[in-house]
């Protein structure tokens, strides 16, 4: 058992130099086998006259933490380092809200699912030596085409995304639930969606 305190944790995070204040720990962990705790969390920034939100906004956002044996943090990523907070489909000011996390066995990288944006990410953790960098961007307006079907037939606000296949690099599945909430604006569904729905993926990746 392992017990720490938000207190405890945001004191460490400024001591090791990281711009990372947790406000929350949210729905999802990995614990790896070097005694190494990746953690799903919520940090904020404040922002000045976005478009469309003039004055002062502030902005829940993702961050993964990953805790060692003695609960010291040793690698942060933050979408805000990453990602265009000008981009919110759903929910905004809870502006990524991520809900799964996931560690590539393969390749020692995280599949990150962040339903506000109707994305899975995959971030270059490198079992710790990554540099946070976005690998890819699955989803609408991500880094990959559908090869067949509408826009509208992407998921949308999903839950629970997972690697389904023994392997999770190269060829692999990826299995997720499809909230299928805020779907894109002005696309038509080609095809009638059960309000809930699963989806599995099947990727081909170089990396």
């Amino acid at each position: 058992m392992r017990q720490f305190n938000y207190n405890d944790l945001n004191q460490k995070l400024k001591g090791a130099g990281y711009n990372v204040q947790v406000y929350s720990i949210d729905h999802d962990f990995v614990s790896l086998s070097n005694g190494h705790l990746l953690l799903v969390t919520t940090d904020s920034r404040v922002f000045t006259d976005l478009p469309g939100y003039p004055g002062q906004i502030t902005v829940m956002g993702s961050a993964i933490i990953d805790l060692d044996s003695n609960n010291n943090p040793v690698w942060v990523w933050d979408a805000f380092d990453h990602l265009d907070v000008n981009r919110h489909p759903m929910y905004f000011p809870d502006w990524t809200h991520a809900n799964a996390l996931v560690y590539s066995a393969d390749d020692g990288n995280l599949p990150l699912s962040l339903r506000h944006q109707s994305w899975v990410l995959k971030i270059d953790y490198q079992n710790g030596n990554g540099a946070g960098d976005i690998i890819w961007r699955l989803g609408y307006q991500g880094d990959f085409e559908l090869s067949s079907g509408s826009p509208s037939d992407w998921f949308y606000g999903q839950h629970d995304a997972n690697i389904a296949s023994l392997n999770s690099t190269g060829d692999f599945q990826l299995a997720l639930f499809d909230n299928v909430n805020y779907r894109a604006p002005s696309i038509p569904m080609a095809q009638p969606v059960l309000p809930y729905h699963s989806v599995t993926a099947h990727l081909q990746f170089l990396r």
